[in-house]
């Protein structure tokens, strides 16, 4: 069975009543179409839109995006009433104003330490490891868990024999370390340690510094390396 005619008159009058704008002076002579609503001002009815819609008549979409409100490249596009973005890689917000942080999650692996740059990172590694994530070891000899040799170039810095008094020197990464020899400290061992500052003698007993030992004089009635033992 057909539809009736006159169905499809008046969804034809509806059409083209929408592009259709007189000088109306009242609200009955006008229809506000997708929710809009008439109003009387200086003798002439006009159309007050919903949001989401723009023309004489409340016709036609509005476009929220004439004005972009995306910055950093971002695409602006319209959700119904609303205006959205699409970010350019790097950005995330709803204007695509905030740089994303790479670093989150912590991606350097074995201390290594994370600088975020636009839509990638990159790690500073400890020495001992290397790789875009610090993920390989490339240390070939050990010290206390701090690297002495790896694979790249590297100056010898114990070259110069920089400890003093008999210090050991381990050569590390663009640096060096002494262990310094009994009665002496600093980064050189080159300071002398005062053996008696720490009064190790007892019962009155007089400490004198020998140099990388100590020895006690001890008070009448006391005998032992500390004069601890009473006679």
């Amino acid at each position: 069975m057909k539809e009736p005619r006159h169905s499809v008159f008046v969804v034809a009058l509806v059409i083209i009543g929408c592009y259709k704008v007189d000088g109306a002076a009242n609200c009955n002579d006008i229809t506000c179409y997708n929710n809009g609503r008439c109003k009387v001002s200086g003798g002439k009815a006009t159309c007050t839109c919903a949001a989401g819609f723009s023309g004489k008549l409340c016709c036609k979409y509005a476009d929220n995006c004439q004005q972009n409100p995306c910055e950093n490249g971002g695409t602006c596009y319209n959700d119904g009433d609303l205006r959205k973005c699409i970010c350019t890689p790097g950005y995330e917000g709803t204007t695509c104003t905030e740089d994303i942080n790479d670093c989150r999650g912590n991606p350097c692996l074995n201390g290594g330490q994370c600088k975020d740059d636009l839509n990638s990172f990159s790690c500073q590694c400890d020495a001992g490891y290397t790789g875009d994530t610090c993920g390989t070891g490339n240390c070939k000899r050990w010290h206390k868990d701090v690297c002495l040799i790896n694979d790249g170039s590297e100056i010898d810095e114990c070259s110069s024999n920089p400890c003093q008094h008999g210090g050991t020197c381990y050569d590390l990464i663009a640096s060096y370390k002494c262990s310094c020899t009994n009665g002496y400290k600093g980064n050189d061992c080159e300071t002398k340690v005062d053996l008696c500052e720490n009064k190790p003698c007892l019962n009155g007993a007089t400490c004198s510094d020998k140099g990388d030992t100590f020895s006690c004089m001890c008070a009448d009635g006391y005998t032992g390396d500390t004069c601890g033992v009473g006679k």
